[in-house]
């Protein structure tokens, strides 16, 4: 049985016969709560025994946004695409200063759910730095974040 964020009532996934059909394949498209139900069993012989119905305890599988940075045709530049539907929403960049992130700059996706920035060259040759990209969670998905590197020869 499964229940996405934001429903109320638990829905059916998948039913097996077999006492040993453990694993069922279920690809969440945003947070849900998992539980097993069992629905018992009476005896048809005397050799049979009866099992009682029960339930497992709830579980949640978390889903993250489905994010693909890339590079842009501009130096230093990075775009990123975030699926699923994050239009006009805040993603927010961040450059490694000494052992901490510190943040760079707050940019909107667009109405494609795109984004562009131009990041901070590293320094004098040969350098590298990092940078890290952060798109708030709600309740249908966890946060997402993202590390990537630019070098300086």
């Amino acid at each position: 049985m499964a229940m996405p964020a934001g429903s109320t009532t638990r829905a059916p996934v998948a039913t097996g016969t077999s006492p040993y059909s453990s694993f069922y394949d279920v690809k969440p498209t945003m947070n849900t709560s998992y539980k097993v139900v069992y629905s018992g069993y009476t005896a048809t012989s005397t050799y049979d025994d009866n099992y009682v119905a029960s339930e497992s305890a709830p579980f949640t599988v978390a889903v993250v946004r489905d994010v693909k940075i890339d590079n842009a045709k501009a130096r230093m530049t990075i775009k990123g695409k975030v699926k699923p539907d994050y239009k006009n929403q805040k993603v927010k960049i961040k450059v490694k200063k000494g052992k901490r992130y510190v943040k760079f700059k707050t940019i909107k996706t667009t109405s494609k759910s795109t984004f562009q920035v131009r990041l901070p060259a590293p320094g004098a040759a040969p350098r590298s730095s990092s940078s890290r990209s952060r798109s708030p969670g709600n309740a249908q998905f966890v946060t997402y974040s993202d590390v990537w590197y630019t070098y300086t020869y």
